[in-house]
């Protein structure tokens, strides 16, 4: 039960370290606010993650269309 305990909250930390590391790639501040949140509150984090990758997701350009055939 220990090792358990121990390995979620390496995850959990790993979770939001990456989440720090998705705001650098993207630029967008909001991640890095999120991930610190994540750590501190929680669901308020997430809540401020979840603002960040839409407003992310609005900036990557449109692929266009898949799955044609030429």
């Amino acid at each position: 039960m220990l090792v358990g305990a121990a390995l979620a909250i390496v995850g959990f930390f790993a979770l939001a370290i990456g989440v720090w590391r998705l705001g650098d790639r993207f630029g967008e501040d909001l991640f890095k606010v999120g991930a610190v949140l994540l750590i501190l509150v929680g669901v308020v984090g997430m809540v401020v993650i979840l603002i960040a990758a839409r407003s992310a997701r609005r900036r990557i350009p449109d692929p266009g269309p898949t799955g044609t055939v030429g």
